[in-house]
């Protein structure tokens, strides 16, 4: 079982100290969120190059609303092709996209929302490509988006796009509150699964809430998932939305692990 963990998950503000801190909680891949990385990829590659930890995948702006058909479309599009560029140069495999984050969602018909997202990956894919990235679709729960909130629509867009770095990923805290059957679900959307986003149902971290995630780590252990699963999630017993850090993160994120590997199947 591959994990990775994400950079707000460590404590400090430098972006370049944290492969080090990943690699001393046993981790050997990380995920960055892009605003993170924007002004300092530099210094980030330098680290990362000193380091035994893989930067796997990017998450975060620019890529959350690029579904949203009004006239920042298309800066937001170009800041997705130069955030490609920027993951290309620290060899990032996975870029994680959103199309739609709150209530703007609603202003839009569906349908134009659809089009526009499917148009803004074709135009991303090739580039991506030519760089070994996949570029993954990630639904939301229906409290965070109105658009696009299951495994099965995903797959649809990603069908619709037909590119082969075009994937799907899954984040448990999301289909914790929108898959009637999460094991079931995953199952059927297997072929276009690429990246997974783990939090429990309260987006701590895994086993501090009521998730059971054994049934869904049965299906990938059994599909031979070989993707990375990232912890996306918070720490301590209170949380302020993502990235809102408190408690021992070199006792709690080994213990989360350790949690979910006691899980797997035998």
């Amino acid at each position: 079982m591959k994990i990775a963990v994400q950079d707000v998950l460590l404590p400090g503000p430098d972006p370049a100290a944290k492969p080090a801190l990943a690699a001393a909680c046993g981790f050997n891949f990380i995920e960055y969120r892009y605003p993170n990385l924007e002004n300092s990829w530099r210094e980030v590659r330098a680290a990362l190059a000193d380091s035994p930890v893989m930067l796997h995948s990017i998450d975060e702006l620019p890529f959350r609303r690029l579904a949203v058909p009004d006239p920042d479309h298309s800066t937001r599009l170009a800041a997705a092709l130069r955030a490609v560029d920027i993951a290309s140069e620290l060899g990032a495999r996975v870029l994680t996209t959103i199309g739609a984050l709150g209530n703007i969602s609603a202003q839009f018909p569906s349908d134009r929302m659809t089009a526009t997202y499917v148009e803004s990956l074709q135009v991303l894919a090739g580039p991506a490509a030519a760089a070994g990235i996949t570029l993954t679709i990630e639904p939301l729960n229906r409290y965070e988006t109105h658009f696009l909130n299951t495994l099965a629509g995903t797959v649809a867009i990603a069908e619709r796009i037909a590119q082969p770095n075009v994937k799907i990923m899954a984040d448990f805290f999301h289909l914790n509150l929108e898959e009637p059957d999460i094991a079931a679900s995953l199952r059927a959307a297997l072929p276009h699964l690429a990246h997974i986003h783990l939090a429990d149902s309260n987006r701590l971290l895994p086993g501090r809430g009521h998730l059971d995630f054994a049934p869904a780590l049965k299906v990938l252990v059994d599909s031979n998932y070989s993707g990375v699963m990232t912890f996306e999630c918070c720490i301590g017993e209170r949380w302020q939305g993502l990235g809102y850090f408190s408690g021992d993160h070199a006792a709690e994120l080994p213990s989360a692990r350790a949690h979910l590997e006691a899980l797997l199947p035998a």
